[in-house]
């Protein structure tokens, strides 16, 4: 039988073992291996950084709630007035809320388009929270509410 020794594939001299233990196998030259290595880290960076293809980011807010809003929330029984002064950065609200009835809110929210969300945090009683959501086009808003003990409303606020 003829040695394989005398056989050159691709530059690769044939030998009776290869790197893998299979006989017959060609030995891969080290340069080869980190040049394999380098494609196949660029191709995990690539694929862990791109961009999933699906537009679940939220759209811009269309208004800016920064100012002094005024309004009323309505519920099943009663109705009160509010003041809002509120600022916005980005999509993000806060402020506080003062109403008629001596009560004040921390609030803190966010906008998507004309969308508005916004939570109160009563700051006597931070157990008691006002959820608000509903529509604002930057002069007015208004929307739906209800709150931790089982209320609820409508709202609506117009800017000073």
């Amino acid at each position: 039988m003829k040695p394989r020794g005398d056989l050159a594939v691709n530059g690769h001299t044939p030998c009776a073992r290869s790197s893998q233990g299979t006989p017959g196998g060609f030995f891969i030259e080290r340069k080869d291996m980190r040049a394999q290595y380098f494609i196949a880290v660029l191709l995990l960076v690539f694929i862990g950084c791109s961009d999933s293809g699906s537009d679940d980011k939220a759209p811009p807010p269309a208004f800016d709630f920064t100012g002094t809003w005024n309004g009323t929330m309505t519920g099943a029984s009663s109705s009160s007035n509010f003041v809002i002064v509120g600022t916005q950065t980005g999509s993000t609200i806060a402020g506080v809320l003062t109403n008629d009835g001596g009560f004040t809110f921390d609030i803190a929210g966010s906008a998507s388009g004309t969308s508005i969300s916004l939570t109160g945090t009563d700051q006597a009683s931070p157990t008691y929270k006002i959820y608000c959501s509903g529509t604002c086009d930057g002069s007015y808003a208004d929307g739906t509410w209800s709150d931790s003990v089982g209320q609820s409303g409508t709202w609506d606020a117009a800017i000073q």
